[in-house]
């Protein structure tokens, strides 16, 4: 049975160039990731974050939560749970590409470590 991606309205922006975790249990501290999940009291709609791994909190029971945090220190930390029935937390990491100076979408040339151009980043 296939599975049905939840996550599709991110898929042309925030999760362009980054492949769903299939095992999180691969996770590690200080890894940089996207994360989505569902909305609290807005049944089908799901939000897509920007995360660091701080810190991994191993439960009696055995379940894992991560404590998390953006890139902006104005915002306190956080715990998540990818076994959390009612978040369904997924989690993405970039495809990581090796650099040859041009750009992905239209070869223009592009300063290091870029993959893209502004315009092809950022279409009017």
């Amino acid at each position: 049975m296939e599975q049905k991606n939840l996550d599709f309205e991110f898929l042309d922006n925030k999760l362009q160039d980054y492949e769903e975790i299939a095992n999180v249990n691969e996770l590690e501290v200080g890894q940089h990731l996207r994360i989505t999940s569902n909305v609290y009291k807005q049944p089908g709609k799901r939000k897509c974050s920007y995360v660091i791994l701080k810190k991994k909190v191993v439960a009696n029971n055995g379940d894992v939560n991560w404590i998390v945090n953006s890139y902006k220190p104005m915002y306190s930390d956080w715990s998540i749970s990818f076994t959390n029935p009612y978040k369904q937390y997924r989690a993405y990491k970039k495809i990581e590409k090796p650099y040859n100076g041009q750009c992905d979408m239209c070869n223009l040339s592009v300063a290091s470590p870029y993959s893209r151009c502004y315009n092809c980043k950022n279409p009017q």
